[in-house]
């Protein structure tokens, strides 16, 4: 995979003034121009002058993720939006196939691993070339004064070891060709400890999918079994600026096995822990199997939200909002 014509800085600058921070989106293009409306947006500004950031995953499962980047796009060009890499866009920067991204291959797919085809619009591979080119120049993470933006964990250390690094996939291979190396040194690792060990000593995994721990007991979770579970960084999280991020559902999704629950003590419009950081993903990557359930009357239980900051407000696709009081900053 070549070079991005321009270097890229990895942690960038967030700009001053009123923002507002969009959750992952996962093709759910709909959703997004809804949620674009509610908060004032057209497609060249916001009259307020306020600007746009998205968390990553802006793709797969939904139905449009084209569209959704295209949009995306747009308001970078215009100058009202900054994104950052998700796990899903960096998968497709890898070039695996996951469940949900056949879309980007020019391919359909199941995603419930039945016979049933989920529509998703695919693209050719002209346009697959311009969106991984797109998403080379994405930061992983955002940051000001006030404020820090990444899709799934802040972690000061991981953020110093790339902030100035230029390109984010040489970085990932580097980083994974190192902990190669140090498994190799420890030949009694059993297979979990590898896991761990490419999964909490690579920065960008760190940043973009979040550290993980031994889980207790094998879980289910996008039809595979799993033995890795996800950590609750954020309950240890009282650093100043406050820090938004999403990957994590917070919603439950009719239908779908749960895993571990990450949010059981939280109720879904709070701050998170002490109050530092908040996981704005409301599980809109899962609203194809509601789409699908066939008692579904119309009314989605995911949601799409974005958090207006300074104003600490939580608005929704269908325009409700809720006021996040306990934050700590």
């Amino acid at each position: 995979m070549s070079r991005p014509d321009t270097d890229t800085p990895l942690i960038q600058k967030l700009p001053t003034g009123p923002i507002d921070i969009i959750g992952d989106v996962h093709g759910e293009a709909e959703a997004l121009n809804a949620l674009l409306a509610h908060l004032g947006y057209t497609a060249t500004g916001h009259p307020q002058g306020r600007s746009l950031a998205f968390v990553g995953d802006l793709v797969d499962r939904g139905p449009d993720s084209p569209g959704v980047v295209r949009k995306v796009q747009s308001l970078i060009q215009a100058g009202v939006a900054q994104c950052i890499l998700g796990n899903h866009e960096m998968n497709i920067l890898r070039g695996l196939t996951k469940q949900g991204n056949a879309w980007i291959f020019g391919k359909t797919e199941s995603l419930d691993n039945t016979s049933t085809i989920h529509p998703q619009v695919a693209v050719n591979l002209t346009e697959r070339e311009e969106m991984v080119n797109f998403f080379k120049k994405l930061p992983v993470a955002l940051e000001r004064e006030d404020l820090r933006v990444v899709h799934a964990c802040w972690d000061n250390s991981c953020v110093e070891l790339i902030r100035n690094d230029p390109f984010s996939l040489e970085t990932f291979e580097r980083h994974m060709l190192r902990i190669d190396r140090e498994i190799e040194s420890h030949p009694a690792m059993d297979n979990i400890d590898r896991g761990l060990r490419r999964q909490n000593h690579n920065p960008l995994k760190v940043l973009t999918s979040g550290p993980e721990q031994r889980a207790p007991r094998p879980f289910e979770a996008n039809g595979k079994i799993r033995k890795q579970e996800r950590k609750r960084w954020w309950m240890d999280y009282k650093a100043q600026p406050f820090c938004v991020f999403g990957h994590y559902w917070r919603t439950m999704v009719p239908g779908l096995p749960t895993g571990n629950q990450l949010f059981e003590d939280h109720m879904a419009e709070q701050a998170l822990g002490p109050g530092f950081s908040m996981c704005i993903d409301y599980s809109v990557g899962g609203r194809w199997r509601e789409r699908t359930n066939p008692d579904f009357q119309g009314k989605y239980v995911t949601r799409l939200a974005a958090l207006r900051w300074p104003e600490k407000l939580l608005l929704y696709e269908d325009g409700s909002s809720f006021q996040v009081g306990n934050i700590q900053v």
